[in-house]
Formats: C-alpha cells, structure tokens, sequence
C-alpha cells in the first residue's frame, strides 16, 4: 500500500499541484486529480492550459468519450477511474482505503487558510490512519516542504 502524502500549502494549492504533476508524469504515472467542486476543476483546467508555459501538462476533463486517454484526468466523481497510478485530492475530495490500496501515490493538497479544508484533510487522516494506511504529513515553510508527522 502506498504512503498518503498530506501536502498542507500556505500559497494557492495550484503551484504545489502543478509541481505533484510534473513529478508524476515524470514518474510515467497516469493521474486523476479529484476536486469537491466543479467549478474549481474548470478553473484548473484552465490553469494548467495556461501554466507552466515551459513545461506542458496535457490532460482533460472528465465526462468524455477519451476520458482513459488522458494521462491526467480531472474529476470531481467519487468513483474510481481504472488505469491511473496517482490520485490527486484538492478541496476537500474523498477517497476510501480500497482506492488508495491500488495506487502508486495518492496526494492530498489544502491550503492552510481554508478551516473547512483543513478540518476536512484531518478527517481523511484519521480515517485512512484507522484502516492502517502509511500517512505522511508535509507542511510548506519558508518557501520549502518539512515532514511535520507521519504514522509510520
């Protein structure tokens, strides 16, 4: 089972997302970024067309006849999509250990200024540490990332 990296940001949640992106698809791995709500999907959609202008991101948006071509996807569904090797969560989005066990990497990006948010990372972190799954927590500080807590 892979470890769940908790990814605790003071800046917008789409510079640490696009920098877990990069390391991913270097990876080779296929993505789904799972968002709580649509209307932040389609604004990431529309960051990562735009941004970074040096190093492209294909991916699209969930809801089309291509969905398993994309190597990243963006969704706000539950249900898991077959074929990705990371999962990534923003706003709030759920997953259970089930879907975790089948994955490479699973990320979860909040901002620290979002009390919801944070209250619902602290949920999942509960939830996944009770079924066992490996936890890692990493907080930016000072324009880089400490590991602040771990189950492990």
């Amino acid at each position: 089972m892979p470890e769940v990296f908790f990814y605790q940001t003071n800046s917008e949640q789409e510079f640490t997302l696009r920098r877990i992106l990069c390391k991913s698809r270097k990876a080779g791995w296929r993505i789904l970024v799972r968002g709580a709500k649509q209307d932040r999907i389609e604004m990431l959609d529309d960051y990562l067309w735009k941004f970074p202008e040096d190093e492209f991101l294909p991916h699209g948006m969930s809801g089309g006849d291509c969905d398993h071509l994309h190597p990243i996807l963006l969704t706000t569904e539950n249900e898991p999509f077959e074929a990705r090797e990371a999962l990534v969560l923003i706003d709030g989005a759920k997953t259970e250990p089930n879907e975790v066990a089948a994955l490479q990497r699973v990320s979860v990006v909040f901002e620290s200024r979002d009390i919801e948010i944070v209250r619902s990372a602290r949920t999942l972190w509960k939830a996944l540490n009770e079924k066992g799954v490996p936890l890692v927590l990493w907080i930016e500080e000072a324009g880089g990332w400490v590991k602040k807590a771990s189950n492990r």
